[in-house]
């Protein structure tokens, strides 16, 4: 894996899964990783933000998004270097329609990949996020919207597909509960 130093590799102290979470599935795709031990923040590593208030939870439909994630770039390769893609959020019954078998419901997020780039197998787990600019004029931070549940199987193909994330909106009374 490459990253621009200087880089920090942290383990992981504990996992915990949602409650309702059942492997394979795309309900409560969510889990807390608590690392073993405190991040040092600096201009190279800096948290991302929850949308814990009305203003950061404001998005609209074919709002731009970034994912990020070590996934495949085509059927069989996994990058050396992280990628970011930019997605479009969709209306739910898009990916209903997309993921026939699958229950996408309120707790989900739609988005749609361009061309080529979208999520793909091993992105799971990553963020959705995007630059939020709060009413202080000059304050601008990432704030994550979600979590990277599952896409369509045309990695590194010329065709637009439709990819679900878990919203942390609607577990954000979870994550606050196992957090704070």
């Amino acid at each position: 894996m490459h990253c621009l130093p200087p880089y920090e590799d942290y383990g992981v102290q504990k996992v915990t899964l949602h409650p309702k979470y059942d492997h394979g599935m795309i309900h409560h795709d969510i889990a807390i990783i608590e690392l073993d031990r405190e991040v040092r923040v600096d201009k190279h590593i800096f948290p991302i933000c929850l949308p814990v208030n009305e203003e950061s939870q404001f998005v609209t439909y074919d709002q731009s998004f970034y994912i990020t994630g070590w996934g495949q770039t085509d059927t069989t390769d996994a990058p050396t270097t992280l990628q970011k893609v930019v997605v479009t959020r969709k209306y739910l019954f898009e990916c209903q329609k997309f993921f026939k078998e699958s229950e996408v419901n309120d707790n989900h997020i739609c988005a749609e990949g361009s061309d080529i780039k979208h999520s793909c197998k091993g992105d799971s787990g990553g963020p959705i996020f995007y630059v939020h600019k709060f009413a202080d004029p000059d304050t601008y931070r990432y704030v994550q919207y979600g979590v990277t549940s599952t896409g369509g199987d045309l990695c590194g193909k010329t065709k637009k597909q439709m990819e679900i994330f878990t919203s942390v909106i609607s577990m954000l009374p979870w994550i606050t509960q196992n957090v704070l």
